[in-house]
């Protein structure tokens, strides 16, 4: 939900065009990592998965055959996106208290005790 620069300031910022800051951000909208408020400005997004799957889901439906290329593209991109985040998610939660965090591990570990999948 932060707000993020200017059309302008992107462009003074990157070096860029006008067009090619807006071709970048139509891109993160499709993605939901940018959310775009008409009248107030570009603010970070939902930082959503449901777009990404959803679309490597699609190529994978109009490309019968591909020996599941797709999932694996799916299954690439979430393993960045977890190593790539799982730092700075850490130390952001780092001595924050929250309870229902805390019982969504207790459950996993409990299950991964009884050699279960969560």
């Amino acid at each position: 939900g932060d707000a993020l620069p200017t059309e302008s300031q992107l462009c003074a910022d990157l070096g860029v065009s006008r067009s090619s800051v807006r071709e970048a951000v139509r891109t993160l909208v499709a993605l939901d990592i940018v959310e775009v408020r008409h009248g107030h400005g570009m603010f970070v997004g939902q930082v959503s998965m449901r777009p990404m799957v959803e679309s490597l889901i699609f190529k994978g439906l109009l490309n019968p055959g591909d020996d599941h290329r797709g999932l694996r593209d799916i299954v690439e991109v979430r393993l960045t996106l977890d190593n790539a985040l799982a730092e700075p998610v850490t130390h952001a939660w780092h001595n924050r208290q929250d309870p229902e965090l805390d019982t969504l591990v207790d459950n996993i570990e409990h299950l991964a005790s009884q050699g279960k999948l969560y």
